[in-house]
Parts: C-alpha cells; sequence; structure tokens
C-alpha cells in the first residue's frame, strides 16, 4: 500500500467507528432504560481508542487530534461499559462524536484517490475501490443500511 492509501484506509476506519458510536448516541429515548446499545457503543468506543492511538503515527501531521480522540475515547468508554446514560449526556456526547467525524471527514477529502488506469495499463482495474474495504460485521453492515443495531 502507498502512503496515501494507509492515510486513506485509516480515516475511514476512525470515521466508521465514529459514524457507528454517533449512530448509538443518536437512538436514545427519554425513558426506555438502556436504550442505546450499550455493549455496541463501548465497542466502537475501544475501537475508536486504538484507531486513534495509532493514529499518531500513521496520521503524524494530525497527531493532536488523534490524541484528542484517543483520550476522548478512554475517558468515555467507563460510561458506556456501566451503561451510565441519560438524554443530556448523549445529546452533548454525540455532539462531540459529530465534531470529530467532521474534522475527519473534511482531512479524508484533502487525501487524494488514487487514479484508476486505463485498460491495458497497469494499475488498479477501472471500477476498482480507491481504499481497502472495512469489513463489516452483520449488525454493521444492517446499521450501515439502516436498520437497527442490538449486540
Amino acid at each position: 500500500m502507498t502512503e496515501q492509501e494507509v492515510r486513506r484506509y485509516q480515516l475511514r476506519a476512525l470515521i466508521h467507528e465514529l459514524y457507528l458510536l454517533e449512530g448509538h448516541l443518536g437512538n436514545f429515548a427519554p425513558g426506555l432504560e438502556k436504550s442505546i446499545c450499550c455493549h455496541c457503543s463501548s465497542k466502537h468506543t475501544m475501537g475508536l481508542e486504538a484507531l486513534a492511538e495509532e493514529g499518531v503515527s500513521v496520521l503524524n501531521d494530525m497527531a493532536p487530534l488523534m490524541r484528542q480522540i484517543a483520550t476522548w475515547a478512554g475517558q468515555h468508554e467507563g460510561t458506556f461499559q456501566q451503561c451510565d446514560l441519560d438524554e443530556a449526556l448523549a445529546n452533548q456526547l454525540g455532539g462531540e462524536v459529530r465534531g470529530f467525524r467532521k474534522e475527519l471527514m473534511v482531512a479524508l477529502e484533502r487525501v487524494a484517490v488514487p487514479a484508476l488506469a486505463q485498460p491495458g495499463t497497469s494499475g488498479p482495474e477501472v471500477g476498482a475501490a480507491s481504499s481497502p474495504p472495512l469489513h463489516l460485521s452483520a449488525g454493521e453492515e444492517q446499521q450501515e443500511s439502516g436498520g437497527i443495531l442490538h449486540a
């Protein structure tokens, strides 16, 4: 993989975890105990922390943001593990997650998409993916397609 492809992959993986966590936080319903999937939120928070820690070296120009995301994830993991949320906290955390996601999406737009080679030339075939696919579990695929995700 080229450096640009690694950067794209890392950014996409971070955005993916943030998107899923944001979705869980957005599903908070007042009056319904544990209406968000705390198990899934905890899992995404741990994944986010690991990817951000890795991003300090992979995305070294974005190291301060990567450290901020890793610190945020580490600070809030216990909240999800204990499912210690109310509507106000879910909204607050959802806004923070959305802010991180939007900042990373802007960074992703600045990373060049590898050009597709024309038929008969070397390089990826026309129509090939511009970055490695993210492997989703069945539940996450359901979430991506608009379904409700429960652990």
